[in-house]
């Protein structure tokens, strides 16, 4: 019964999906252009940068100098195998999707444990540093990025508290740079073609007369600016959540690439988890320091 209601939600909202780009054919089309110039000017250079560092660190070894510096949060962040606390790290860099591609790979080939993949799945999503202080000034974009940062790291701690620390039994397997390469592409064709999905279905939304303001949580970049020129005093307690809950587009993206390796109900769990939870922190830390 819930698969064929599914199907024919699916089959109602196509329908009326070609039914409103026959008759508003040029206001779907600069949709299109203006996410994707959106996409371009805002979502892939900070991917595509961190995504090539990630990939050269991991491939060249390089990031066991990181690991060196970051060595005492070992004991605090007590996954498993040290390639899961690198992953960790990495994710700070790169966000999600792109961390999620890095996880799966690992595991797939047993560089990581299961249980340590599990964790990785409800705590390495972040958004780009980038991204996040190209939107507002430096003190309330820092502000923002602390309680984003800071909420990942307390979960981070609190899941893998009761982990023991394994030795690597054997060499990791290290991907060569150009595999690493290769899956660039497919990841930022996949965030650009969920970017326009998604504000297509926005725009279908706003003609059922639903107002736009609660629409910001569906897509991630236009979301952000949306919140931004709101007028309400709440709108960085908006923007805190929306970015540590990551926005449906990006959930359709990571769903993509785990859903056969890992539970996409565990990631929205702790989406919304870490969601309300940065906006504590950014509560407490905007009210002591501005």
């Amino acid at each position: 019964m819930r698969t064929h209601l599914k199907r024919l939600f699916i089959l109602f909202y196509l329908s009326f999906l070609i039914f409103i780009t026959i008759l508003h054919k040029d206001e779907i089309f600069e949709i299109t252009i203006n996410t994707l110039s959106l996409w371009l000017y805002k979502i892939f250079p900070p991917i595509f940068i961190f995504y090539i560092i990630s990939s050269l660190l991991i491939s060249s070894k390089a990031i066991n100098i990181i690991f060196i510096i970051f060595k005492p949060l070992r004991n605090i962040l007590k996954f498993e195998t040290d390639n899961a606390f690198k992953l960790f790290l990495l994710s700070i860099l790169i966000g999600n999707p792109s961390s999620s591609t890095f996880v799966v790979s690992n595991l797939q080939n047993n560089n990581i444990t299961k249980n340590d993949a599990i964790i990785l799945n409800k705590t390495a999503s972040f958004i780009t540093p980038l991204f996040i202080f190209s939107l507002l000034d430096l003190k309330i974009a820092l502000l923002i990025y602390l309680s984003h940062l800071a909420s990942n790291i307390f979960i981070c701690i609190f899941l893998t508290r009761k982990n023991n620390i394994l030795n690597n039994l054997k060499e990791p397997k290290i991907m060569n740079f150009f595999d690493y390469l290769n899956n660039i592409p497919k990841i930022l064709f996949s965030i650009a073609t969920m970017m326009v999905i998604c504000n297509i279905l926005i725009y279908s939304l706003t003609l059922l007369n639903i107002n736009k303001n609660y629409l910001f949580f569906i897509e991630l970049s236009t979301g952000a600016y949306q919140i931004i020129n709101m007028t309400t005093q709440l709108k960085y307690y908006l923007l805190i959540f929306l970015l540590s809950f990551n926005g449906i587009c990006i959930h359709l993206q990571v769903y993509s690439i785990i859903k056969d390796s890992l539970s996409y109900l565990s990631f929205l769990k702790y989406r919304l988890i870490q969601g309300f939870l940065s906006v504590i922190l950014f509560l407490l830390i905007y009210t002591n320091f501005t």
